[in-house]
């Protein structure tokens, strides 16, 4: 270690990287993941499996995310 005055956590840190900041955070992911991996027919729904789009729709309407589109919906799974 350079400075043995500095924490652990800071030498933990990630430094600054370029680019745009994430859209979605990881709660939001992993609230859509658990979503999926609900029964849709709890949510009222006349489907026994999910679509990217049915869980478009449903995540919005739950307030999970303002706005999705099925394209980033499947790549969270």
């Amino acid at each position: 270690m350079e400075n043995s005055d500095a924490s652990v956590a800071e030498w933990l840190l990630d430094a600054q990287r370029p680019g745009t900041p994430p859209i979605f955070m990881a709660d939001q992911i992993c609230a859509v993941v658990a979503l999926a991996c609900e029964d849709p027919r709890e949510s009222g729904l006349a489907i026994t499996h999910w679509t990217q789009w049915e869980v478009v729709d449903e995540a919005i309407k739950r307030g999970i995310i303002p706005s999705i589109s099925s394209r980033s919906i499947g790549r969270f799974f």
